[in-house]
């Protein structure tokens, strides 16, 4: 399409739908310009090369590409600061540790757990995502009295030997409710997972509040790193995991031992 020319008394003015200057409207600079789109003085300043479109556009097209670019930045950006990955971590006075409870009619039993290790991953940015392996030793499960640690280590009931490890394979967080502070970030939220006990495997949800700190010079007086303090509430189905008791002489659950344990663990992240 070859566009058409209308003379001004300040120089030319082309007129073309698609926003090109045509052949016919390649005049010298310095016997006129465009002043319609200013033709002419761009391409001097600017460089422009002869076939180019008007600086109108061409402004346009600088706008479009700052956005593009800052919209990028941002990606990026969330990206690098959305995703960080949490080794479990003792530090301090913060100990990763478990209080297990046994409530029956016959007998309340509580104990505690300090054998965890793993990682974990959040998504910093709207803790959304998640991902991550806890495991904890069964030996370490203790309630105060050998005898009875030493049967809970049995066949009869978790039977440490065959199964050394409780593990809960994290796979997301739902319906996460944020609440940021100067310092600090609070999450509270229902962790989804896979927890494996007695060699069973079962998705299983906990009630989790996680407290993230950036690094920070109160961080460091603690170790070196972001935190993330974790500290999760859910309850273990015993018969689920095929935990039912001394086999031949009668089941003590929902007598002595309850049919569910409850746990209230607090678990520490450092990033890596």
């Amino acid at each position: 399409m070859i566009g058409s020319l209308v003379r001004r008394s300040n120089g030319w003015n082309c007129s073309r739908d698609d926003g090109w200057v045509s052949s016919m409207q390649r005049r010298p600079l310095e016997q006129s310009h465009c002043a319609g789109c200013g033709w002419g003085l761009e391409r001097l300043a600017y460089g422009f090369g002869n076939d180019h479109k008007c600086m109108f556009h061409k402004r346009r097209m600088f706008r479009m590409l700052c956005r593009l670019f800052l919209l990028s930045v941002i990606g990026l950006a969330t990206v690098w600061a959305g995703d960080k990955t949490f080794v479990l971590t003792n530090a301090g006075k913060y100990r990763n540790q478990a209080q297990f409870t046994s409530s029956a009619p016959l007998e309340t039993i509580v104990g505690t757990a300090d054998g965890f290790s793993g990682e974990f991953m959040l998504d910093i940015g709207e803790f959304k995502r998640a991902s991550g392996t806890i495991t904890l030793q069964v030996r370490s499960m203790k309630t105060g009295n050998s005898t009875r640690d030493g049967h809970m280590y049995g066949s009869d009931w978790l039977d440490a030997n065959r199964y050394p490890t409780i593990a809960f394979r994290l796979k997301r967080l739902e319906s996460p409710t944020v609440t940021r502070d100067a310092d600090r970030t609070v999450v509270k939220a229902v962790a989804i997972g896979d927890f494996t006990l007695h060699g069973i495997t079962k998705e299983l949800s906990a009630d989790v509040t996680i407290t993230y700190l950036e690094r920070s010079e109160k961080t460091r007086a603690i170790i070196e790193g972001d935190l993330a303090l974790v500290q999760a509430n859910f309850s273990v189905p015993l018969a689920e995991f095929g935990i039912i008791g001394i086999k031949g002489k009668g089941t003590l659950i929902g007598s002595r031992v309850g049919e569910k344990i409850t746990v209230e663990a607090t678990l520490l992240g450092v990033s890596k």
